[in-house]
């Protein structure tokens, strides 16, 4: 073999590996960068991030229970804790604190705190690492995504008593469909049934016109 012969093989070989290495290279940053869009977690973040109106609607007990509802710049938030109902609208800018027993209302100006309420309590879970796995619950069997140290999604407020600073929550999917969401702190769970609909209600965000302001 002749020396320029030689000269090439050994050049396209450097070529290859250059290409090589930099499209492991370009891999790995692309994933990086690319928010885990293999998560299902991920994947519903923006799916309500584009989404221009929604309900999200999350159940543990009659008395423990999150009703989510967004629509063209407004929001409604009416959670019940241990029968304790809480109830806030956001719009304009502003957040409505509204109590329906006394029929009265007191604004907060120039706040708009839980106007993505859902939205942001995802967007700390679509960069994280998580656990899969799969798990019965009544009849069927779901894909689940395990997250570390979150506790966004508990509605019981006894649940938080638990001395234990490292909870787990997996989220449960039928397909993308979020169904289920668990949050395990040491021998305890909380479960709470989600459901999430287009389907949004105008008068949510109203305020009846004999409410007080406070």
């Amino acid at each position: 073999m002749s020396k320029n012969k030689k000269i090439v093989i050994m050049i396209s070989i450097i070529i290859i590996i250059v290409i090589i290495v930099t499209g492991v290279v370009c891999y790995f940053l692309r994933n990086k960068n690319n928010n885990n869009p293999s998560s299902k977690i991920s994947k519903l973040y923006e799916k309500l991030k584009s989404d221009n109106s929604y309900t999200f609607t999350q159940t543990l007990d009659d008395e423990n229970k999150m009703y989510y509802a967004k629509k063209e710049g407004k929001a409604y938030i009416d959670i019940f804790e241990d029968g304790q109902e809480n109830k806030t609208i956001v719009t304009e800018g502003n957040t409505y604190l509204v109590n329906d027993d006394e029929k009265t209302y007191y604004i907060y100006n120039n706040n708009e705190t839980d106007f993505n309420k859902i939205e942001n309590q995802l967007s700390e879970l679509k960069d994280m690492e998580n656990k899969k796995g799969k798990e019965k619950i009544g009849n069927t069997t779901y894909y689940y995504e395990e997250y570390d140290s979150i506790t966004e999604f508990i509605i019981q407020n006894s649940f938080y008593n638990i001395e234990e600073n490292k909870p787990k929550t997996r989220f449960y999917f039928d397909g993308d469909e979020l169904k289920y969401i668990k949050t395990i702190i040491n021998n305890k769970q909380e479960l709470t049934k989600i459901d999430i609909s287009n389907k949004v209600d105008n008068k949510l965000f109203e305020i009846s016109s004999d409410y007080q302001k406070k």
